[in-house]
């Protein structure tokens, strides 16, 4: 400390404490497989959501990716929501707003990968297997938009704000 220079108010372990908040929590976005049962009971929408995701070549499924381009089409928002978060927190020394930060981002990005279920170029389903049972249930546009039926998986894209290692 400079010579004549008073410290008023020490305000350093906020500071630390503020900085290992911003560090210690992390946003998950996806389909929690703990909450990712189907009503159907033969596959739960975690593995569903992988499926489509990367293809399933053997099952004439192609890769319709939706996770990463949901992610990356929010990118702008997402970073500028927790850099928003991060200047709430070291600035005003609000802890609070780290978590509000991720819970933003989180809906940011689970909503642009939903939004991803309709706003693509993927190639409409062919083989007969994929079309069985969807025109008499959701008319004849469902038989050729991929992913979209009952809406389950799309609406199962979720996030949680969880402790890094938890």
């Amino acid at each position: 400390m400079k010579p004549g220079l008073k410290v008023k108010i020490d305000r350093m372990k906020e500071v630390l404490s503020a900085i290992d908040g911003l560090d210690l929590n992390r946003v998950l976005v996806g389909v929690p497989e703990d909450k990712s049962n189907r009503s159907d009971g033969v596959m739960n929408n975690a593995t569903l959501a992988r499926i489509h995701n990367y293809g399933a070549p053997a099952a004439y499924i192609p890769p319709r990716p939706f996770m990463e381009p949901g992610i990356e089409h929010a990118r702008d928002k997402i970073v500028a929501a927790l850099l928003e978060g991060a200047r709430e927190t070291l600035d005003r020394m609000n802890p609070a707003a780290t978590e509000t930060a991720l819970k933003k981002a989180g809906v940011l990005a689970a909503s642009q990968i939903q939004k991803e279920f309709t706003d693509n170029d993927w190639e409409p389903l062919k083989h007969p297997r994929s079309k069985k049972g969807r025109s008499h249930r959701r008319g004849e546009t469902a038989v050729e938009k991929p992913l979209i039926d009952t809406g389950a998986l799309r609406r199962s894209i979720t996030y949680v704000v969880r402790k890094k290692g938890g």
